[in-house]
């Protein structure tokens, strides 16, 4: 369990205001989703994540439970290719959706993205 995980999964139960994550997927890959899990469970409120590919052919899953995770209120995403959506979004208190150098696997599920937020 490297540094990041230990403080994530060991600290107390009380909510995370803000996880900021600017990361390579080739050298931290393995470890993103547990970080994300983790932010999720402690109730995170404002995610944002920049993930960094060696080539624009990048790619990588974001976990399902993170597009129905009920307290995020701000969500920043830069720089996804080909980013897959779940066939279920929902975030009942999102208010901010900031989306920057993303493109969209699938734009059909584009369109479920915003209209799943009353807020955005």
């Amino acid at each position: 369990m490297n540094f990041v995980e230990r403080v994530l999964l060991l600290r107390d139960s009380s909510s995370l205001q803000t996880f900021y994550l600017n990361c390579c997927v080739l050298s931290d890959g393995p470890h993103i989703n547990t970080w994300i899990y983790a932010a999720i469970r402690h109730k995170i409120q404002s995610l944002m994540l920049r993930l960094s590919f060696e080539d624009i052919n990048g790619l990588f899953v974001l976990p399902q439970r993170l597009f129905t995770c009920e307290s995020l209120m701000d969500l920043d995403l830069q720089f996804f290719y080909d980013l897959k959506l779940p066939s279920v979004i929902s975030f009942p208190s999102l208010k901010i959706l900031t989306l920057v150098s993303v493109t969209f696997a699938d734009h059909h599920l584009v369109q479920q993205l915003f209209s799943g937020n009353p807020f955005v």
